[in-house]
């Protein structure tokens, strides 16, 4: 099973690299693919050039051979759509199970995605638990057309996922790691150490370009 792990990772942090560890074991997963998206169609585009996001990205995982750096919604024109990345992999990798990886607070607002209803054709959907959203009041907060996925379509048996290519929600309890990318470059605005949130390799990049110096955008 392959795993897709996206954000704009603007910047990349251990929130990042140690959730998607955890959900490869957990799951137990060939390989977890992080996708650093283009142009993000849910909110401002990150003012960090891309190409210095994804040299983060490749810092960030070179230590990790579970992690796997998957840079096609940068080559791709437009807005970055998941159901097109899934789209894509779909085509190159045929059968093998796919698991699309989101937050909670990502799932929440899943019905706003461009063709939501085909992602679910398309791999599983593993909601991992983040800091502030707890899985268990998931659905206190959904819509009635995510309520019905979930109702058709959750399980609890994570070997089900590997027996099928897709068609499976998952909730997936992970530890809490409350960082953000906005506050790391809130911290950097302000001079305040980022030491203890991202990689080495990562801090140095960062310095070495002096990236959000004044307060970004984007998380």
């Amino acid at each position: 099973m392959i795993g897709i792990f996206g954000g704009t990772f603007n910047p990349v942090h251990w929130g990042h690299i140690r959730t998607a560890l955890e959900l490869r074991k957990a799951l137990a997963m060939d390989v977890m693919l992080m996708v650093p998206c283009g142009i993000p169609p849910h909110r401002e585009e990150p003012d960090i050039n891309p190409q210095i996001r994804l040299a983060m990205l490749n810092s960030a995982v070179s230590g990790y051979s579970e992690l796997r750096v998957d840079d096609r919604e940068l080559k791709r024109e437009g807005p970055s759509y998941t159901v097109d990345t899934l789209r894509s992999l779909r085509d190159e990798k045929g059968n093998i199970p796919l698991a699309l990886c989101v937050g909670v607070d990502a799932f929440i607002f899943l019905d706003t995605w461009h063709q939501w209803k085909n992602l679910i054709e398309l791999a599983h959907i593993v909601v991992a638990h983040r800091p502030g959203w707890p899985v268990e009041s998931l659905t206190q907060k959904v819509s009635a057309p995510l309520l019905k996925m979930l109702h058709d379509h959750t399980v609890t048996d994570n070997a089900l996922l590997h027996r099928t290519p897709a068609g499976y929600v998952l909730m997936q309890k992970v530890t809490d790691i409350p960082i953000s990318s906005s506050d790391i470059r809130h911290c950097i605005a302000r001079g305040k150490s980022i030491a203890d949130m991202v990689p080495q390799q990562v801090l140095q990049i960062i310095e070495r370009n002096n990236l959000y110096r004044t307060t970004a955008r984007s998380k």
